[in-house]
């Protein structure tokens, strides 16, 4: 006879409980926080699979850090979905937003 699967996994098994990591800079092994991590996404492409932290990016794309803070902003404000997730433990790192 075959048991039921249970509803929701005990706590301790739960897949969103997971530790978060940090993810470190290609170029500088600076800690990536969540808006710079969804920012190379949105301007990288989805796929990406190394990260640069704000002024590295800047300099990959040739702009200045300010423009891309500001670019950052405007799309959280016009609720881009990369931006509001949670990919590290944002507490220590870029507190621009």
């Amino acid at each position: 006879m075959c048991k039921a699967s249970p509803l929701f996994l005990p706590l301790e098994r739960n897949p969103l409980e997971k530790k978060m990591k940090r993810i470190l800079c290609r170029c500088c092994d600076l800690s990536l926080g969540n808006t710079e991590i969804a920012l190379n996404l949105k301007l990288r492409g989805r796929a990406v699979g190394t990260f640069f932290c704000l002024r590295c990016l800047a300099e990959r794309m040739e702009s200045a850090p300010e423009e891309l803070s500001q670019l950052a902003w405007f799309f959280k404000e016009n609720g881009c979905e990369l931006f509001s997730r949670q990919y590290v433990d944002d507490s220590k790192s870029f507190q621009n937003f």
